[in-house]
């Protein structure tokens, strides 16, 4: 575009000859090309606005909203937890318990009667077990949204949110899972809330927010 534009070269730049001959215009042709290059900068730079922009902005909500539900499921869950453990302070600790630190510590090795009491009261009763299904229902469907929703290139992110999905419809499902399903549920929730691995062990971040955040 410069090249074919009429305007002179930078007194500034005709030290640069490398920069001059840039700059330099065309001997034939500069209309058709200066014409060509400004519309070509016109789409792009209207592809940028109409495609681009809100497609960045349709995402993020969609990212900021999944954050959200999520630290909504964890306060939730950390709710039923504590109240399945008998404590009456239940509704006012579930935010501090949101923090994996934090859970990990109120049901740590000193405290493991806590976890055991949980579990036996999630055994026999049913709507413990109920209010676990509701929100483990609600956070899929959250993800579901967002992955028939926007466009994921990173695959890594895909397999991940699939492997939690398969998962969480296995633990409901699958007689694997069924046949003592409070010991496997158990587990399920403390490797969320605790950020545990079976594999690694305690995990010092928060592996489902760390991979949200790259949606």
């Amino acid at each position: 575009m410069f090249k074919s534009s009429n305007e002179p070269v930078l007194a500034s730049l005709e030290q640069y000859p490398q920069a001059v001959a840039l700059m330099t215009q065309f001997e034939i042709g500069n209309t058709v090309i200066f014409n060509i290059s400004v519309g070509y900068l016109v789409s792009v730079l209207f592809w940028l606005l109409v495609v681009v922009a809100p497609h960045s902005r349709r995402r993020a909500i969609l990212r900021n909203n999944l954050l959200m539900h999520y630290s909504d499921f964890k306060r939730d869950l950390a709710h039923t937890m504590l109240d399945a453990a008998g404590d009456r302070d239940s509704y006012e600790k579930s935010f501090e318990l949101t923090d994996f630190r934090k859970f990990r510590e109120y049901f740590s090795e000193s405290e493991r009667h806590r976890w055991h009491a949980a579990l036996n009261a999630i055994q026999s009763d049913a709507s413990y077990l109920t209010d676990v299904h509701v929100e483990m229902d609600l956070l899929s469907d959250e993800f579901r949204y967002v992955l028939n929703n926007i466009e994921i290139s990173d695959q890594e992110l895909i397999a991940f949110i699939k492997r939690l999905l398969n998962y969480v419809y296995r633990l409901k499902h699958s007689p694997t899972f069924t046949g003592d399903e409070v010991k496997y549920l158990g587990g399920f929730i403390w490797e969320i809330m605790a950020s545990w691995s079976t594999i690694d062990g305690q995990r010092d971040f928060d592996l489902i927010e760390r991979m949200i955040r790259r949606i």
